[in-house]
């Protein structure tokens, strides 16, 4: 029970300072890292531009796997816990987008003139 107590003590500050760390930590780390090894236009290209932030994700997984071992406190591994599960609420609570009225098919039924449209286009 004295160890669990001391485990816990002053832990209220941890999840928020390793949450808030993750969350600037990383693209601030990407963001230092991809302009030391390459041209400012050509890092702002790659930080901005490229489809679904190759390098911010890379650098979270190497950190978020990496950093845990080294450093054994066992509130990390819950650090990517509280992300995950808002997009997994997001992705069931956002409801699908209908294809209704959106050019190939207006109410079920097929649109005679979004053929001849995009052919003289």
């Amino acid at each position: 029970m004295a160890g669990e107590n001391k485990r816990t003590k002053g832990v209220w500050w941890a999840f928020p300072f390793h949450q808030l760390l993750s969350t600037v930590g990383v693209p601030v780390l990407g963001a230092f890292l991809t302009f030391t090894v390459s041209p400012p236009s050509e890092a702002r290209w790659i930080l901005t531009e490229t489809p679904y932030f190759p390098v911010q994700i890379a650098l979270a997984l190497v950190i978020g796997f990496g950093l845990p071992r080294f450093l054994r406190h066992w509130l990390m591994e819950w650090v990517w816990a509280l992300p995950f599960s808002i997009l997994c609420v997001s992705f069931i609570l956002t409801p699908l987008p209908l294809a209704i009225g959106s050019g190939i098919i207006s109410a079920g039924v097929a649109d005679p003139n979004f053929a001849v449209s995009t052919s003289l286009q």
